[in-house]
């Protein structure tokens, strides 16, 4: 079982990500060396460069000393723009807003910004320091933003450490997000820079493993396994620990779903370099990366001890989220060794600190690692109530997602707009200008010619008709926009905006007739990892189409979340709903999806009812409808996943008391007060592996 911290979507290649910048923090200075118009003192930098190794240990104290290093250069001086450099990347350890502000109003003030390339230079510093606090603030949007400079400027002559760092920083966002082929291009050009003038053995070691990391997210594990060895390579005669674990955590993270022996032996590795720097953050992630393979090999008492002191570690730096996680992973090896009340007091207070710091980010994860470890310990009942809360930051993670694409588009709708707005305009003038240029002419001729009225007249009426055919295509296009709002762009489904306005058709007076299905399916994010997201894309497209090969034509069916479908049929049949959640089960789980050289085995989780439900006849408004089937759904996943679980009948007299079974379902089933149907998919089912 794997128990990987969720508050970072990868935490092996970002921790990496993360270390390559926090190591390599002397690529923030500037670069003056490789301009002969502006050279910073070598006495200055070789100081930048001693106190580089300390900046992790005593940031404040290194900002100190580094605003009166500052203090001792000439004002507008390349030497005192290097220390302001250096400043911008330990200010973001430290985190004091007297200290940022300081250092903000000296770039703003610095003399000669009119000079082009000098303004460049000082846009690079303010966007290392900029970028760094919105990465530890979790700011991905803004982040992704600062780094665009990146696209706007010219690189010649420019700072190179200061470039390098902000192409680190792009290759980590771009890894995150998914976007391979810029992560790559932006590792290469980190790769580049790295080789280039400034070159150490330290950042070409760095280089090579952004790239192994990259490589690996890609699902290129050849390429990973061989720039790996480069990195390997060179780092070879290298003793420092810090290096080394680096290396170790890289190793472990491009094996850790290939080869758990090599990912064994690397996590080792990683905490015993970490343990010889001191540091304690990296120790507590060592320590929780080898409690990880305890784990997954269900040796619960070395992992209670390694999360232990993971969790010790984690509070005396008092990182919340690292603790929080701490406590997670050490309740669920308490609860698999029989201390299911102390297991879960510990993952209850993980939860509880991790919401009081504002984490949402990988909450899903968590709960339905939770739900699974309740379910194997037979607390079936408190493993849905689990995955409901699951599916609850899920929720919240889609909308926001959804929110922020909606705003993107909405964005550009709206400079699509303006943009015809401004041609209308233009065409407008051009037919006053017609008009104009025929008055005038009508007056001129008007004796000469009586024919230029109608000449005039042509001429209008052929502007009138430029712009009403302009018209119709706006209109056209208005359309063609409310048919694409109301389609998932990925799968071509349905969404919530088209069914919110179609189930009104399907309601008698605001209560559901008909059978509804709600689809999850099985280990999606597993998915994601081994495979990568446009593996995980290609499920929902193949799904999305299996489900329409399965349904009528007239049957309702909804893109409802990242891999969730809801499905609404007429029939409020519950023997034809049993026969119907069977095919679902075999038409998604019939056969694997094959995306590139990867074949998928893929199943899913079904909950369904049909509306009313027997004998009472009692029906609900569709929200509760689904909710209601939403429970169901999830107790498919607590009784092992691909299976449909169906309520047939219920001891209800009204929708209150439904609602009322609904909350315990488990235990309302279990004592005959409802009926469930509970099909099988197929059994030749295994995990997805790559």
């Amino acid at each position: 079982m794997s128990t990987r911290p969720r508050f970072a979507p990868n935490r092996w290649c970002l921790r990496l990500v993360c270390g390559v910048l926090a190591l390599g923090l002397a690529a923030c200075q500037p670069d003056a060396r490789t301009d002969a118009a502006s050279v910073a003192s070598p006495e200055v930098l070789a100081r930048l460069d001693a106190l580089d190794p300390d900046l992790r240990l005593r940031p404040r104290e290194i900002d100190d000393e580094l605003r009166e290093l500052s203090a001792q250069q000439p004002p507008g001086s390349a030497s005192r723009l290097a220390v302001l450099g250096l400043r911008a990347v330990v200010l973001a350890r430290v985190d004091e807003a007297a200290r940022y502000e300081d250092l903000r109003e000296q770039l703003a003030q610095w003399p000669g910004r009119e000079d082009p390339r000098v303004a460049t230079t000082l846009r690079l510093t303010e966007a290392v320091m900029e970028a760094r606090r919105a990465a530890l603030s979790n700011q991905g949007q803004k982040l992704r933003k600062i780094l665009g400079i990146l696209d706007e400027i010219d690189e010649t002559g420019q700072p190179q450490r200061q470039l390098l760092t902000l192409w680190e920083m792009r290759a980590g966002v771009f890894t995150e997000q998914g976007e391979f082929d810029k992560a790559l291009r932006a590792g290469h050009r980190v790769l580049e820079l790295s080789d280039g003038p400034i070159a150490t053995l330290t950042r070409r070691v760095y280089a090579r493993l952004q790239l192994a990391a990259i490589y690996a997210a890609a699902q290129q594990f050849d390429q990973a396994v061989k720039t790996q060895a480069e990195a390997e390579q060179l780092a070879a005669g290298d003793k420092r620990p810090l290096l080394r674990y680096f290396v170790a955590v890289n190793r472990g993270s491009i094996y850790q779903d290939r080869d758990r022996a090599i990912t064994e032996a690397a996590s080792q590795a990683a905490l015993e370099a970490a343990r010889e720097t001191g540091f304690d953050d990296l120790i507590a992630n060592a320590l929780a990366n080898r409690a990880d393979d305890f784990l997954r090999k269900k040796e619960w008492a070395s992992a209670i001890a390694l999360t232990t002191e993971a969790v010790r570690l984690a509070q005396k730096r008092n990182d919340v989220y690292a603790a929080a996680l701490g406590r997670h992973n050490l309740g669920i090896a308490l609860m698999h060794t029989g201390q299911i009340t102390q297991g879960r007091q510990e993952i209850e207070a993980g939860f509880k600190q991790a919401a009081e710091a504002g984490a949402a980010t990988g909450m899903d994860a968590l709960y339905e690692e939770y739900g699974r470890a309740l379910q194997e310990v037979g607390l079936t009942q408190d493993a849905v109530q689990a995955y409901l809360k699951e599916r609850q930051f899920r929720r919240q993670l889609y909308r926001d997602d959804l929110r922020k694409t909606v705003l993107e588009a909405q964005e550009a709708l709206e400079a699509d707009r303006r943009s015809r707005e401004i041609e209308l305009l233009n065409r407008d003038m051009s037919l006053k200008n017609e008009q104009l240029r025929a008055s005038q002419l009508e007056f001129r001729l008007w004796l000469l010619m009586g024919g230029c009225v109608l000449a005039a007249g042509v001429l209008l009426l052929m502007a009138y008709r430029r712009v009403r055919r302009t018209n119709m295509a706006l209109q056209s296009t208005n359309e063609r926009l409310k048919v694409q709002s109301e389609r998932d762009p990925l799968t071509g489904l349905a969404n919530r905006r088209h069914f919110q306005a179609a189930i009104r058709q399907r309601e008698e007076q605001d209560l559901l007739r008909g059978s509804v299905f709600l689809i999850d399916i099985d280990h999606f994010k597993r998915i994601n990892d081994n495979f990568g997201h446009a593996a995980g894309d290609t499920v929902l497209v193949d799904v999305s189409r299996r489900l329409r090969q399965a349904l009528r034509e007239d049957d309702l069916v909804v893109r409802w979340g990242g891999e969730e479908f809801l499905i609404v049929i007429k029939s409020s049949d519950p023997v034809f709903a049993q026969h119907l959640g069977q095919r679902l089960l075999e038409a998604i789980g019939g056969q694997a999806v094959v995306h590139e050289r990867h074949t998928i085995p893929v199943t899913a989780s079904i909950g369904f009812a049909s509306f009313p439900i027997e004998p009472h006849g009692v029906s609900l408004h569709w929200e509760r409808a689904i909710d209601m089937v939403d429970t169901l759904m999830y107790m498919a996943k607590a009784h092992g996943r691909n299976k449909a679980y169906g309520l047939q009948w219920a001891d209800a007299a009204d929708g209150d008391a439904l609602l009322a079974l609904s909350e315990q379902m488990e235990a309302a089933w279990h004592d005959g007060k409802v009926r469930l149907s509970t099909p099988a998919g197929p059994a030749q089912w295994t995990e997805p592996r790559p």
